[in-house]
């Protein structure tokens, strides 16, 4: 008598976890599924199955669904984010007034950030450079900003308010966890706004400016904010 040999299970939960924590600005589920070799439908099941467990989240990003692990355990975001913190304390109490030197460091850092972003991101950012309409940069930024700012994906974004020449515009931040009761952590907004400049410059191929115009810090959260405009010359 023949015994039937089960055949080997697949944990597609844990290959699809760990393809999303070595993507950690965000990847699609077509993104997933090429990189495992596994069907879409296959993987947007366990996918949903993974969001049901709060493994995992999604944020619109453009046109795509991008997904991230809710927590980072081959190194706490926890851990990541209050050295962050403390840095950012240290650095504001010893060098107090020096918003415009960190935009400078955000600037230079842009050559040694990888956002990871997965092929299908990647490829409408690259059509994105073909356009020469600076609204479609204002309108598409806000929904990218995310993959950015990975301590913070779950920062939110206003629409950009533009001016009348279209080469400006503000956006407004909230839900920031930089911005919790204290200014000791605003020198993330000037590093960011440097990161931002360069970025933008390098996709656009022309000179821009980005600023910090606004800090409100709340004791509660959802009254705090920041407001920064990016300029294209």
């Amino acid at each position: 008598m023949k015994i039937a040999i089960p055949r080997e299970q697949i944990d597609y939960e844990t290959k699809i976890m760990d393809c999303i924590r070595e993507n950690p600005s965000g990847i699609t589920i077509t993104d997933i599924a090429k990189e495992k070799g596994y069907s879409r439908n296959t993987i947007s099941k366990y996918v949903s199955m993974l969001e049901i467990k709060q493994k995992i989240f999604k944020r619109k990003v453009g046109a795509y669904n991008l997904y991230f692990s809710s927590k980072k355990s081959f190194f706490p975001k926890e851990i990541i984010s209050s050295y962050y913190k403390a840095l950012l304390s240290g650095l504001k109490k010893n060098f107090p007034n020096n918003e415009e030197v960190f935009k400078d460091i955000g600037r230079s850092s842009l050559e040694y950030i990888d956002f990871s972003f997965g092929p299908t991101v990647k490829k409408g950012l690259k059509n994105l450079r073909n356009i020469s309409i600076p609204k479609i940069y204002f309108e598409v930024f806000g929904k990218f900003y995310p993959s950015y700012d990975i301590l913070q994906p779950s920062i939110e974004i206003s629409e950009p308010i533009m001016d009348e020449s279209g080469n400006r515009a503000v956006y407004r931040f909230t839900n920031s966890e930089f911005l919790d009761k204290t200014k000791d952590f605003i020198y993330h907004f000037y590093i960011v706004s440097g990161i931002i400049e360069a970025l933008w410059e390098r996709e656009v191929g022309r000179p821009v400016e980005c600023k910090v115009e606004k800090i409100n810090v709340a004791n509660k959260k959802e009254d705090a904010f920041f407001e920064l405009s990016i300029e294209i010359k």
